[in-house]
């Protein structure tokens, strides 16, 4: 009974101290965490993290793209050399962001893929 001194219900730890219910949250997420769902929640984490960043990264490209589609767009016809230098520039930062996107896009899919099968473990 000395270390549940501070205790309001033994069963059910509910501490006065601010401190004893961290230090016993810190014990309670490190034995689960050493457990086998806790090692495949940590694993499920990492690849969710994973796909959240090329979420972003997916987003970033695609208006980059949105640009350079815009670009495209309004353009006139080339006139000058110039002109078409700037629209063959134009068309293969297109052409290099469609790339970049499908293969963000693939990278994501499997990622995805991957925490399907470790949540159905």
């Amino acid at each position: 009974l000395n270390e549940h001194d501070n205790c309001i219900n033994i069963r059910r730890p509910c501490y006065y101290n601010d401190q004893e219910r961290k230090d016993s949250r810190k014990i309670f997420v490190k034995k689960y965490q050493q457990s086998p769902k806790g090692q495949v929640a940590m694993q499920i984490s990492v690849v969710n993290h994973k796909i959240k960043e090329l979420n972003k990264k997916l987003e970033k490209v695609g208006v980059e793209w949105n640009q350079y589609l815009h670009e495209e767009a309004i353009a006139t016809e080339p006139v000058s050399i110039q002109d078409k230098l700037k629209k063959e520039r134009i068309s293969s930062k297109i052409k290099m962001y469609e790339l970049k996107f499908e293969l963000l896009k693939d990278e994501r899919n499997e990622l995805m893929t991957a925490s399907l099968l470790l949540r159905n473990e």
